[in-house]
């Protein structure tokens, strides 16, 4: 089969593009294919004759793999979440007085108290977490704090096989604060080995200027020894774990996407069977896994290259 560019297709629907090409290509290699060489290839992909006949010959003019019919998991739902666009402005209101990195807990009570006050229905929970992770997004990039680099760990919603199995792949990320660049980055795509986050650490030095030699490294206590050698060797100091907690300091300043992906920060908040339930899904291997997440970093950081230069 020809070299196909699947980098608009969802990485879970990559493996059916192909097989759904495959198909028709073997089809379309018949030299006078009859009704019932078009019915056994349509029923190999799960389609109507005429469907079918629709989509061969769009897949011979144009062989564009998003014409297949597997590209997207789905139409995104426009969730009715019932709150009115008052109770919206609100939200934005205090997120602009706290600040995204506020805790949830601290938002919620303030939208609380201005939304009884002016007399409509506070946001739900759930909706109340999408506006934060959304805006934490997408704040504007601040000038006001000092360099950090906090190094944690997240999951990505991504089903990636293991063992005949799937799981989604940990990723050690190394981000420079406050203007939220992912500089370095270790996936683990196996349930018994931990994202490096000394491989995360030593891959945001080799990135960073050496006038950021005196920023503060931010980890987690538990990673302390982890990155011992390869802070020591950058900064001639070990590492000092920090007092605050890693996730939420990630969480507070990536929201729920990096580049795209959608971004878990706890390992077990949900199933990969949910995402693998579609006929057209299944889970990628890990050297995809890998590539799809450092494309979505890449990706981020364009995104907040392209917000500062809008800001200077």
């Amino acid at each position: 089969m020809e070299d196909l560019d699947l980098s608009q297709i969802d990485p879970l629907r990559r493996a059916e593009v192909r097989r759904r090409v495959e198909v028709l290509d073997r089809y379309l290699r018949i030299t006078l294919p009859t009704t019932a060489d078009a019915a056994v290839h349509a029923g190999q992909i799960g389609i109507s004759v005429a469907q079918f006949y629709r989509l061969a010959q769009a897949w011979r003019i144009h062989r564009d793999p998003k014409l297949v019919g597997a590209g997207k998991r789905g139409g995104r739902r426009v969730r009715r979440d019932g709150v009115p666009s008052s109770a919206k402005r609100i939200v934005s209101a205090v997120m602009d007085d706290l600040g995204a990195e506020a805790s949830q807990q601290d938002i919620s009570r303030e939208v609380a108290r201005r939304c009884q006050g002016a007399r409509i229905p506070t946001p739900s929970r759930g909706a109340m977490w999408t506006y934060i992770m959304d805006a934490r997004a997408t704040a504007p990039i601040r000038d006001d704090e000092p360099n950090r680099v906090v190094v944690g760990r997240l999951w990505v919603k991504l089903p990636t096989a293991h063992g005949g199995n799937s799981v989604f792949p940990q990723i050690a990320l190394a981000v420079l604060l406050p203007d939220r660049l992912v500089l370095g980055l270790d996936v683990s795509c196996e349930h018994r080995r931990k994202a490096s986050a000394s491989m995360a650490l030593a891959r945001a030095f080799a990135s960073m200027p050496s006038e950021l030699d005196d920023v503060e490294i931010v980890i987690d206590p538990g990673d302390a020894d982890d990155v011992a050698a390869v802070h020591l060797a950058r900064l001639g100091t070990m590492p000092r774990p920090s007092k605050t907690s890693v996730s939420r300091l990630l969480s507070a300043n990536l929201g729920r996407r990096l580049g795209g992906l959608v971004l878990m920060h706890r390992g077990h908040s949900s199933k990969t069977s949910g995402l693998l339930q579609a006929r057209a899904n299944s889970a990628v291997d890990c050297g995809t896994a890998r590539a799809e997440i450092e494309r979505a970093a890449r990706a981020h950081n364009e995104i907040l290259a392209e917000m500062r230069s809008a800001k200077i």
